[in-house]
């Protein structure tokens, strides 16, 4: 990694707090009225954002990936339209932050980080609200994945595991229940709670019925003719809390024949090291949705890559930030990425066959 880019992203994290309480000090300033029409639960969360904002930012520097930053911007414009407080007081906000760091960073490091931070807020103003839906009409289990989230958001957990059920039972293969059913049913619940049409105890309810929902197919998945003797261990990145998409991946390595040992959010690092050793696994997956949890994933795959003992162990990275952000998987250190459950068994298949 680039030394002076690490340093600029240094700066603006260990920063944060502090840019953040100037930029809102400066903005009651300037706008008494809208100092007037904040409570002390706006204030917390004009600081939250704030830090946010610059946590993005300084991933996006640090790893010289602009679409890092942009993409989240591109998803805050959504976010905060369907508050209805997208105005010019949002505006006003962009460009204190800006001055702010301005202020704290060189003229050079203000340079580059000024032109990935405009690079998103531009993005910010262009980008138009589209509607669309994760559950589009190509998906043939359509007619039952918007009965099951339909549902789960009115609380029936009950139905919503017959309509699993029913359909595993007439012929369903479980990866086609997973695919074209539980992952666009996650990621719709995420658009449905980001465009404002559900709560975050909705988002919470629907993940844990669906965790629960998926445990019960578990006696059904386990490829017990078809042991292939291969092992891999899949986590999440410490403080990592999205955990449905590691998950799926090891039920498909399971489906394969594969040993898949899953351990789920938030697992420290020297744990899994353990699981490594005990498992005797050959594959490591590692799952972040976050992108401030960038350096947490880079820090887990040094110290594998850094083990003597795990010198072979070959890790494939996946989540959202992979996503965005072309090749970033070799800038912190993996051997590969894989976009869903599919590309990893291949990948996969492909380090132990090389």
């Amino acid at each position: 990694m680039n030394d002076s880019l690490n340093l600029i992203s240094k700066k603006l994290e260990e920063n944060k707090k502090t840019i953040s309480q100037n930029v809102l000090d400066e903005h009651f300033e300037l706008a008494p009225a809208f100092k007037n029409s904040y409570t002390q639960r706006h204030i917390d969360l004009y600081l939250q954002d704030c830090d946010f904002k610059i946590s993005y930012l300084a991933q996006a520097v640090r790893l010289s990936q602009p679409s890092l930053f942009v993409e989240y911007m591109r998803w805050a414009k959504i976010f905060f339209t369907s508050l209805n407080i997208v105005n010019d007081e949002f505006y006003r906000f962009f460009d204190l932050l800006r001055k702010n760091m301005g202020g704290l960073l060189t003229e050079s490091e203000f340079e580059v980080t000024a032109k990935i931070f405009d690079l998103g807020v531009s993005t910010f103003r262009e980008s138009v609200i589209t509607e669309f839906s994760y559950i589009d009409n190509q998906n043939p289990l359509k007619d039952q994945a918007d009965e099951y989230l339909g549902f789960l958001l009115n609380g029936d957990r009950r139905s919503a595991m017959n309509t699993v059920m029913s359909l595993y039972h007439s012929g369903t293969p479980i990866k086609d229940i997973y695919l074209n059913l539980f992952q666009p049913i996650m990621l719709e619940t995420g658009l449905l709670w980001q465009t404002g049409k559900i709560t975050v105890a909705h988002e919470h309810f629907v993940t844990a019925a669906t965790q629960l929902i998926m445990s019960q197919l578990y006696p059904f998945l386990f490829n017990f003719n078809n042991s292939t003797n291969k092992n891999i261990v899949v986590s999440c990145v410490a403080n990592e809390l999205h955990e449905i998409g590691a998950r799926m991946v090891a039920d498909f390595f399971e489906m394969e024949g594969w040993d898949s040992y899953y351990y789920g959010a938030n697992t420290p690092v020297d744990s899994v090291l353990r699981a490594l050793e005990n498992h005797n696994a050959q594959v490591l997956a590692i799952s972040a949705t976050m992108t401030y949890h960038l350096k947490d994933v880079e820090n887990f795959i040094s110290k594998v890559k850094h083990t003597p003992d795990f010198e072979n162990v070959k890790i494939i990275v996946g989540g959202y930030p992979f996503k965005i952000a072309k090749n970033l998987w070799k800038d912190i250190g993996a051997d590969g990425f894989a976009e869903d459950a599919a590309g990893a068994i291949s990948l996969a298949n492909g380090f132990i066959l090389n």
